[in-house]
């Protein structure tokens, strides 16, 4: 290497040296949330939350959750968390900061992002258009739509009798269940199931594909960009480098290609409403309404309604066959209504019983399907208890 080529070097290096310095200078000293409290690498660098969400446990075990419980234990109950971010530990405070009117709050640019769908409602994170997004689609989840489509879901629950009839033995409820709550989620998605039972090896792969998603999370939160990449790849890459996610794309795939013959159809051949129907129906402007809109949301119904829906109904079913009582008492009531069990029951009036809607309720909250921070940027100052929070701007998407 020349004299000059060496110089070049050593001056980058101390160019970057520098502004490292500098960077924790300000962080320290002049950032707004240099007052607050939590151990001082934790606002110098991004660092220390990726060591503790990447590199503690097997995989990206997203460990940080923990070890900020344990710095409120030392710090109280407002810490600094990183170079950017507080954390609250106190639930009175809870309303304050989700209070969904009148302020006006973004979602961090990381957190609607797990899935790739950057353009669905879940993935939005500015305020207004949010709220655009949200109100296009809500009719279709409204109470009454959802008891129009009461014969569509029974359909689909009455395959589940046949199917435990079939089996054996010991076997996994939430295989069954997953069938039937992904076929739910692909209807009103994209009008049509997904057709998992027609296999039991099908069943694995596509459970495979969206634990391995959920398990990446804090992975994805720190590059936000690699699913949205990986959705776009060819299939035959993505295949290559993430096997376990290929599913996922060639899902994403068929969603795109449903909703460009959607887009360009005026009649579907559909026999129920689905988020293509919805979204083109809806008051959105026409800059609104392109293939990636409908096929991000379309996904992000499947991803969010399908395992956690599985999974809520596993624990609940669990629950109630071991405990006598609760299983006696969830009968009586509904036999109150219902002494004929050969008839199908209208969702109208199993939602008016206040025993069957508190069991349902409290396996809502005890089911833990997902932990994370839900990282909101606030665009007034908050105060907590003398603690005035600044407004914020989403930090850069590349962090050090």
């Amino acid at each position: 290497m020349s004299f000059n080529a060496s110089k070049a070097v050593l001056m980058v290096a101390l160019l970057l040296l520098i502004q490292f310095i500098v960077k924790i200078i300000y962080r320290l000293t002049y950032h707004p949330l240099a007052g607050f409290p939590g151990p001082k690498i934790a606002a110098i660098t991004y660092l220390y939350e990726y060591y503790y969400d990447l590199l503690i446990g097997d995989g990206p075990g997203g460990r940080y959750y923990i070890r900020i419980n344990e710095l409120h234990e030392k710090y109280g109950p407002i810490i600094r968390v990183n170079p950017d971010e507080v954390h609250i530990k106190d639930s009175s405070y809870y309303s304050t900061v989700y209070a969904s009117a009148p302020a006006r709050k973004d979602k961090h640019h990381t957190l609607g992002l797990v899935g790739g769908e950057a353009h669905s409602v879940f993935g939005t994170h500015g305020h207004e258009l949010h709220r655009e997004r949200k109100a296009a689609i809500a009719p279709l989840f409204s109470k009454r739509s959802i008891n129009e489509s009461q014969d569509l879901i029974w359909s689909r629950v009455a395959l589940l009798w046949p199917r435990l009839e079939s089996l054996t033995g010991l076997f996994d409820l939430h295989d069954v269940l997953f069938v039937i709550s992904t076929d739910i989620a692909g209807i009103f998605a994209m009008g049509k199931p997904l057709g998992l039972g027609q296999s039991q090896q099908l069943v694995k792969v596509w459970k495979t594909a969206f634990t391995s998603l959920v398990e990446m999370t804090p992975l994805i939160r720190k590059m936000p960009w690699s699913v949205s990449l990986s959705l776009n790849l060819p299939q035959w890459i993505t295949q290559a480098l993430a096997p376990k996610l290929a599913k996922i794309a060639g899902l994403y795939i068929e969603a795109s290609a449903e909703a460009q013959a959607y887009l360009v159809q005026e009649k579907f051949d559909t026999d129920t409403r689905n988020i293509y129907e919805q979204l083109r129906a809806s008051s959105l402007p026409d800059s609104g309404k392109y293939i990636r809109r409908y096929a991000d949301e379309a996904l992000s119904i499947i991803l969010a309604g399908s395992e956690t829906t599985a999974s809520i109904m596993t624990f609940t079913i669990f629950h109630v066959l071991n405990d006598t009582k609760m299983l006696a008492r969830l009968r009586e009531e509904i036999a109150e209504i219902y002494p004929d069990t050969t008839t199908q029951p209208s969702l109208g009036k199993l939602q008016s019983l206040p025993y069957l809607d508190a069991v349902i309720r409290e396996s809502m909250r005890l089911t833990g399907m997902f932990v994370a921070r839900s990282t909101l940027l606030a665009h007034k100052e908050l105060n907590y208890h003398g603690w005035k929070i600044p407004p914020m701007v989403a930090p850069p998407k590349w962090q050090g």
